[in-house]
């Protein structure tokens, strides 16, 4: 007797190893599953521009750095500090000028990782985005202006689609080793009401289907639906019922694993959770004899690591 709809993870013809440079943009899923990398030590950026919920603002973001673009009329000061309505609030600054040199910093540190990145992860989060009535602009974040300066509207599949195939295309051409993984966010953005973000998960669930059909450097992973309907249950949520908890992101890590690791990246991840698990152990309490068995462990599973990485 079953009691769930598991969903059994199939390998990839894409893999991501330790020769990749990976970058990871979009919502906070993104972070969720690019810290997990970067703490196995992949070479992984994530979120250069902070947390980026909506399609437009993650394509914008991408093609006005790749430009070294700000785009001036979008910056704004409230409550005695300045933002720019591309950016969420992680940037600020006392004045316009500092707050556009640390912007231009961004984007250029996005370029560096950018020259040589090989895996795109992107993580879409919502299609209903705010655009600002004044300037017509969807942004990426409404700094806490006051509603009525913008305009609530649901993304259109059709606009996307011709939007990103586009973007898609200029991304190849300038990397062409590129590969593109897209993923929905299992985060419920239920602010917005139940049925309108199913509409709007549906919007995004039907936008990767396309790219992944239309282009062949373009790869889904349900991390969506190995929440909605691998784990199908509460608990596996916090307790605002919206974002999962770190237990479902380890499941939905440990099947990212399977679909994208070979067995000897799975190998040498295997001995890096032993190297972290080590490095845990060391406290302030910890013997001077426990600490030099334990730095001995290391030194061992640090050697063994590197033999193999070059092995691969």
């Amino acid at each position: 007797m079953k009691f769930r709809t598991e969903i059994i993870p199939k390998k990839q013809g894409l893999t991501i190893d330790y020769s990749n440079r990976i970058v990871s943009l979009g919502s906070c899923f993104a972070e969720n599953v690019g810290m997990r990398l970067a703490d196995r030590e992949f070479e992984t950026v994530i979120n250069p521009f902070g947390i980026l919920f909506n399609p437009i603002s993650i394509k914008k973001n991408v093609i006005n750095a790749l430009a070294n673009k700000r785009n001036t009329h979008l910056f704004l000061k409230w409550d005695e500090r300045n933002y720019h309505f591309d950016f969420p609030s992680l940037f600020s600054a006392e004045t316009k000028e500092a707050l556009d040199e640390e912007l231009a910093n961004v984007q250029k540190r996005f370029i560096q990782s950018w020259s040589n990145c090989d895996r795109l992860i992107l993580t879409f989060g919502t299609a209903w985005v705010y655009r600002h009535s004044e300037s017509d602009e969807i942004v990426a974040n409404c700094h806490k202006v006051p509603q009525k300066a913008f305009r609530k509207e649901l993304l259109r599949l059709s606009d996307l689609t011709t939007e990103y195939q586009t973007f898609f295309k200029h991304l190849k051409e300038q990397n062409p080793n590129l590969e593109i993984i897209l993923t929905v966010s299992p985060v419920r953005h239920i602010k917005n009401g139940i049925h309108e973000d199913k509409l709007s998960k549906s919007t995004l669930l039907l936008l990767c289907d396309f790219l992944e059909k239309a282009f062949d450097f373009v790869h889904y992973f349900p991390a969506y639906e190995l929440l909605m309907d691998d784990l199908r249950d509460y608990r596996f949520y916090k307790e605002d019922l919206i974002h999962p908890t770190d237990q479902a992101i380890e499941y939905v890590y440990q099947h990212f694993r399977t679909c994208y690791f070979s067995n000897a990246t799975i190998e040498i991840v295997r001995l890096t959770e032993q190297l972290m698990q080590l490095k845990g152990h060391i406290s302030r309490n910890t013997s001077e004899k426990e600490r030099t068995d334990i730095q001995l462990k290391e030194e061992q599973l640090v050697a063994e690591i590197r033999r193999l990485k070059i092995q691969a």
